[in-house]
């Protein structure tokens, strides 16, 4: 390496042979553990120099990135919530293992209330959802049900049963 000090253009010629100094990598790799179930997703990447590192279908990563930058990891994934939400490495000096993270799906509840043409509760009726979860409720006495604990994310439909009155679905 030859470094000139005050000295404009036309100077001396690289040695024969010369190439740039490589640029150090370091590698960071980890998991994205999504429950129920993982699936490759993508990871974002922001910092000294963006990028993103795609899962394996098991939520594995791996990536090669240069030394002395900083990063941050912060996987987004629509109806889920991840802990950590993001991890930072600042000034990347040494390979990064096991940098992980976990992701549930978020959870609702769909509830109701069957009622007569008059506005009244209609108690002790079977109530049942389908979708990837199927479950039946019965109506307490007031008419109201719940299905709780059921997955973002999905289609739903809700159905009562019974001979006495005629209900449509309702799709969720």
């Amino acid at each position: 390496m030859r470094i000139g000090i005050g000295h404009m253009g036309g100077g001396p010629t690289d040695d024969l042979g010369a190439l740039p100094t490589p640029v150090r990598h370091h590698r960071v790799s980890g998991q994205v553990q999504l429950i129920p179930n993982s699936a490759p997703l993508v990871l974002p990447i922001t910092g000294s120099q963006p990028t993103s590192v795609t899962t394996d279908a098991n939520g594995n990563y791996s990536i090669l990135l240069p030394a002395g930058g900083s990063y941050i990891f912060a996987p987004s994934l629509r109806h889920h919530d991840f802990r950590p939400a993001s991890q930072s490495m600042n000034d990347l000096d040494s390979d990064q293992i096991n940098q992980s993270f976990l992701g549930t799906r978020r959870r609702f509840a769909i509830r109701g209330r069957l009622m007569n043409q008059e506005g009244n509760g209609l108690g002790g009726l079977i109530v049942t959802l389908t979708g990837p979860r199927r479950e039946t409720v019965v109506t307490d006495t007031t008419g109201h049900y719940q299905f709780a604990n059921v997955y973002a994310g999905y289609d739903y439909s809700v159905t009562p049963s019974t001979a006495a009155y005629a209900f449509s679905a309702q799709n969720v």
